[in-house]
């Protein structure tokens, strides 16, 4: 069903975290609680019709309007966690490091 990846990192404040419950993502806790938590990876599995509904011509955030939208509403978000190295490419800082990231061993499928 529709789902989103998360990924549980030790030091989310920069990301926000996710607010889970029975697997289902309940909402989404803005940035600033220090410590480890469960981040939204930005990947998702969502149904056609939900996309239609998503506006189009203008910007729309996922986080702050289309999946909120969709709990209040009633329909369920799956929250997958993954293990998988992560990488926010977000920041020029961050974005400056990809390259390095995507060429480890692990990440190529080589050990």
């Amino acid at each position: 069903g529709p789902s989103l990846v998360a990924r549980k990192i030790d030091e989310a404040s920069r990301y926000g975290s996710l607010q889970v419950t029975d697997g289902t993502l309940a909402g989404f806790q803005e940035k600033s609680a220090v410590g480890p938590g469960l981040i939204n990876a930005g990947i998702y599995l969502l149904p056609e019709d939900w996309l239609g509904e998503i506006p189009s011509g203008v910007s729309a955030s996922m986080e702050q309007e289309m999946i909120p939208r969709w709990i209040a509403s009633g329909r369920k978000l799956h929250v997958l966690e993954e293990k998988a190295p992560f990488i926010d490419i977000g920041t020029p800082e961050t974005l400056a490091e990809a390259d390095a990231f995507f060429h480890q061993p692990e990440i190529l499928g080589r050990s």
